[in-house]
């Protein structure tokens, strides 16, 4: 049954629901969450968990760095699954090694240790890389990365937060969002003194004056692998295909705690489909196989596509919205949600609670989208 009224509407049950509703519950505020699903589907049960400071600019990585350090917090107090297997960047050529170590420094700066590897070092920690295709030169190692299984975190933060007074509705959508109120698919209304919207690529039926830009991606995962992998590994030309126009396809394999193996990954841009693209998934396994040959003696078992909210420039919506009286967004993070969750839950709710947020939100505010006419620029 629904209360009158509520401090706080959250619209959205992925992990940027999940962990904004967990924090503002901790903050002792009356809070509805509403899903069309299931809490922790979606695009949170399509993603590879992995828990990673990406530097591209300063404000993915001022907001990933935050995120992280939350993280390690939230792990000490939550039976979720959580493994800390680190990254291993991996360079081909010299353009790349020269990108690995900016990315060290950039890392350094935000206190974050990395170490540089040779080949043979690398090899060492990794011997599937010993057999590669491709001019493998240098590697960087980030030990303290991690993986998150996120449904399973959305279940622990919402287990939290319904002990905390939260109340969830799921399996219903939102039709429309009208003056501190949510009018609900099956009639009903919530009223609520702030509205957030955290639904991925659903945000934009609900606030379409917001541009997405929605980007697809495919997944496989293997039966379980005859040799260990310990490191999530990743080639240095992930970033430049994560922000490049079209399709694209980068080595991106991580270890579970199964003993399988999840290998990405790809891009699709403005594609909201689901259906799997035999072509793309042919293309993403055979340049796994061009680092690690020996992968082709391990069974793939499924595959699946997840499709990821992001923005024009790259960079997600969280702050209030422009014209829109207490209403509030916190989506565009396309394959880095995971990660950046606890940082932008963290945001919103010091946001809402009229504190000094944490970092700079202006790189992320809303209204970036608009003129000063109103129109969209």
């Amino acid at each position: 049954m629904l209360d009158p009224h509520y401090e706080v509407a959250i619209v959205g049950g992925g992990i940027i629901g999940c962990a904004i509703a967990s924090a503002l519950c901790n903050d002792g505020m009356r809070v509805a969450l509403v899903t069309s699903g299931l809490v922790g589907d979606g695009a949170t049960a399509a993603g590879m968990g992995h828990l990673v400071v990406l530097d591209d600019n300063p404000a993915e990585a001022a907001l990933c760095s935050l995120s992280v350090k939350l993280w390690e917090k939230w792990r000490d107090t939550s039976d979720a699954e959580f493994s800390r297997c680190g990254t291993l960047w991996l360079a081909t050529n010299d353009e790349e090694v020269a990108a690995l170590e900016l990315k060290r420094q950039r890392l350094s700066m935000l206190g974050i240790a990395s170490e540089a590897l040779d080949r043979a070092e690398t090899v060492a920690l990794e011997p599937l890389l010993g057999d590669s295709l491709v001019p493998l030169q240098r590697s960087l190692r980030v030990k303290n990365d991690g993986v998150v299984y996120a449904p399973r975190v959305c279940a622990t933060m919402s287990s939290f937060a319904r002990a905390h007074g939260l109340t969830v509705i799921e399996e219903t959508g939102v039709n429309s969002i009208g003056l501190q109120q949510l009018q609900l698919s099956d009639g009903r209304i919530v009223r609520a003194d702030h509205i957030v919207v955290a639904a991925g690529v659903a945000t934009s039926i609900l606030l379409p004056e917001l541009r997405f830009v929605a980007r697809k991606g495919h997944l496989v995962i293997t039966d379980r692998a005859p040799r260990t992998l310990h490191h999530q590994v990743v080639e240095m030309g992930y970033g430049k295909s994560a922000h490049d126009g079209g399709d694209s396809i980068a080595f991106n394999i991580q270890p579970r705690p199964t003993g399988q193996l999840l290998i990405g990954s790809s891009r699709q841009t403005c594609i909201d489909s689901n259906k799997i693209d035999d072509t793309i998934v042919t293309a993403m396994l055979r340049r796994a196989l061009d680092f690690m040959p020996g992968l082709c003696a391990v069974r793939a078992i499924r595959t699946w596509t997840g499709v990821r909210p992001g923005t024009p420039d790259n960079q997600p919506y969280i702050g209030r919205m422009p014209a829109r009286q207490n209403t509030w967004v916190a989506a565009g993070h396309e394959g880095i949600g995971i990660t950046q969750a606890l940082g932008t839950a963290q945001l919103i709710t010091e946001m809402i609670l009229g504190k000094d947020p944490t970092i700079d939100c202006a790189p992320y505010d809303p209204a970036r989208v608009f003129t000063v006419s109103g129109a969209f620029s």
